[in-house]
């Protein structure tokens, strides 16, 4: 690859990983002061809320006309990777989200394959609008 390319896919990057209004309140890049130069700290906890808007959002934007996935699409997939998170942390914030007080999702383990089925209420809009996120 190009240096140029390079440059761009860190820019791009750390731009993700440091913008407050992006990945930036997960903490996982700390800016040196007015250097340049990043920290990288383990990412801060995610609010169970934070978890249900941004699945709801990715589950709209990859999976529009499915209400079941693979567990492991979810639980070993690009959202949790992008957000730096374990299987097992994924599955505990599954396990909130599919509670009887929340019950924005289902969980299927009784046989394979392992599914996650979208409720109605696990919808992004609605849910950004409701501030559970924060």
């Amino acid at each position: 690859m190009a240096p140029d390319t390079y440059r761009e896919a860190a820019a791009v990057f750390i731009g993700t990983y440091s913008d407050l209004d992006s990945l930036g309140s997960l903490g996982i890049l700390e800016e040196a002061e007015g250097r340049s130069q990043y920290t990288v700290r383990q990412p801060r906890a995610l609010s169970v809320g934070a978890f249900a808007c941004l699945l709801a959002d990715y589950w709209q934007r990859h999976w529009p006309d499915r209400a079941d996935v693979l567990l492991e699409q979810v639980t070993q997939g690009e959202l949790a990777r992008v957000l730096l998170l374990s299987e097992n942390k994924v599955n505990d914030l599954l396990g909130s989200l599919a509670a009887p007080d929340m019950a924005l999702v289902k969980r299927q383990r009784k046989h394979l394959p392992y599914q996650i089925i979208r409720q109605p209420s696990l919808d992004a809009a609605t849910l950004w609008q409701t501030h559970l996120y924060r």
